[in-house]
């Protein structure tokens, strides 16, 4: 629980719906932003490659958060 703790921070202490609220919204919005600004990038084929491989790392991070904050908001996990 540690580790979770420490790797996803922002998912943990929700006080009420309007916190996880907002906390849903920042997770999607911060996820869509960097997929849509690594879809744009039209630069160097290396710059486009290692978005392209960081892009669903993110996405996964952010899905895992959102999991997180869930559970942890209905009490589920600690």
């Amino acid at each position: 629980m540690k580790f979770l703790r420490l790797i996803w921070n922002f998912s943990f202490d929700s006080l009420d719906k309007v916190d996880v609220f907002l906390k849903t919204i920042m997770y999607v919005l911060s996820a869509s932003i960097f997929t849509i600004v690594s879809f744009n990038i039209s630069g160097y084929f290396w710059l486009r490659l290692v978005f392209y491989i960081i892009t669903p790392i993110v996405d996964l991070y952010v899905l895992i958060g959102l999991i997180i904050l869930y559970l942890n908001f209905l009490k589920i996990i600690k």
